[in-house]
């Protein structure tokens, strides 16, 4: 109670606020990225991702993704710095950027029932075929379908870029049942 006043350092040591979705989720109708995707088998095989016509929801337009991106994205409309995707014909807020590492919220439910949530992991560097991007945008999204099972993306977002890299595992009772991993090797505005 009485002792002198302590400084305690900076633990954040960024300003997130910085970091905004339009700058990591710039999906734009020209864009398009090609990825490697690794099965768990060795197996290979690219694939190219882009924008597609639009849905309407609600009144609001929202972009297309075909095919469909990592963690169920197909119709998605980036609002201030949240993604929002429609998942079961309901609005749901499937990443937020410009929050601090570790903050965690509720993304809605799979299949009616699995609840859905999404975390902010931090930055991290990300190696992939078209390269090495610094300070990507770290994301995890998870369905769990119970205590010991539970499907899980994790997604790295570069500036200007958005998605380089996602890494999906499926846990089937406490045991990796599933593991693929998606790798931009280019991509074009």
């Amino acid at each position: 109670i009485n002792a002198d006043i302590i400084t305690l350092p900076d633990f954040i040591g960024a300003d997130y606020t910085l970091y905004a979705a339009p700058d990591y989720f710039p999906l734009l109708s020209s864009f398009s990225w090609t990825y490697e995707r690794t099965l768990d088998t060795g197996a290979r095989l690219d694939y190219t991702v882009s924008i597609s016509d639009g849905v309407m929801l609600d009144g609001l337009a929202y972009q297309q993704f075909s095919p469909d991106g990592p963690a169920g994205m197909s119709a998605y409309r980036t609002e201030g710095n949240s993604v929002y995707v429609i998942r079961e014909h309901n609005r749901t807020e499937l990443l937020r950027f410009g929050v601090i590492p570790g903050a965690a919220w509720d993304a809605g439910k799979a299949d009616g029932e699995y609840p859905v949530s999404g975390t902010f992991l931090g930055l991290e560097d990300a190696s992939t075929h078209a390269g090495t991007y610094s300070e990507c945008l770290k994301y995890e999204v998870r369905i769990k379908h119970g205590d010991t099972t539970h499907e899980t993306w994790t997604m790295w977002f570069a500036r200007g870029i958005g998605m380089v890299r996602s890494e999906k595992v499926f846990v089937n009772y406490g045991e990796v049942r599933e593991r693929i991993r998606d790798e931009l090797k280019s991509y074009k505005k």
